[in-house]
């Protein structure tokens, strides 16, 4: 039994993107964040050095900062994209 998925997912009745595309960017956007503190571990560990009281505090204050700042520009990009497609 296969259920099709219609194209405006994630859309709402007015055409914007709803609940479901801002969840996806912020999930996006945190995958990506984890990704890329996993793989440059070494290089954030080393500049939190320059507040060594503060360093656990540093890296995840950069790494939300991170987080939410790709999580708009996902979601801006995706806006942008519902509007000039429709």
């Amino acid at each position: 039994m296969s259920r099709t998925v219609p194209s405006d997912v994630g859309r709402g009745t007015d055409g914007h993107v709803g609940g479901f595309g801002h969840l996806a960017c912020g999930a996006a956007g945190l995958g990506i964040t984890l990704l890329a503190l996993s793989l440059g571990y070494a290089a954030v560990v080393a500049a939190a050095e320059a507040v060594p009281l503060l360093s656990t505090t540093f890296i995840v204050l950069g790494a939300t900062i991170a987080w939410v700042a790709l999580w708009l520009a996902l979601d801006a990009a995706l806006l942008y994209r519902r509007r000039s497609a429709g």
